[in-house]
């Protein structure tokens, strides 16, 4: 299964952080809203140079990155640790776990086991 994350780094007077966002668009408009908040230009027209427009309404020494990843996980890993952190699955392994026990002690004569 292959995901893509983007992501937007940001150094500024606030401090460095970094922020994750499913879509190429809303990892823009994280940058525009914090760098041009409303009014001109638009969104829209932030979209067709977003780069040039931060560089003219930045503060000087902030920076602003947006980049995508795309990462491979195995979908065998995705069903397993969805099944296994499920509640159900959860509760079904407990009473596997406990009916196993009881079984084990009922048929040995050793109380210790």
């Amino acid at each position: 299964m292959r995901i893509l994350i983007h992501t937007v780094a940001s150094d500024t007077d606030f401090g460095t952080e970094t922020r994750i966002f499913t879509t190429e668009e809303e990892a823009f408009r994280d940058i525009y809203e914090r760098t041009i908040g409303s009014g001109s230009p638009t969104f829209e027209e932030f979209m067709e140079d977003p780069y040039e427009v931060i560089q003219e309404h930045k503060s000087y020494l902030d920076t602003y990155s947006a980049d995508a990843i795309e990462i491979d996980i195995p979908i065998t890993k995705v069903i397993s640790d969805a099944i296994r952190l499920h509640p159900w699955a959860k509760a079904v392994a407990q009473r596997y776990r406990l009916a196993r026990g009881f079984f084990r002690r009922e048929h040995h004569s050793d109380p210790a086991r």
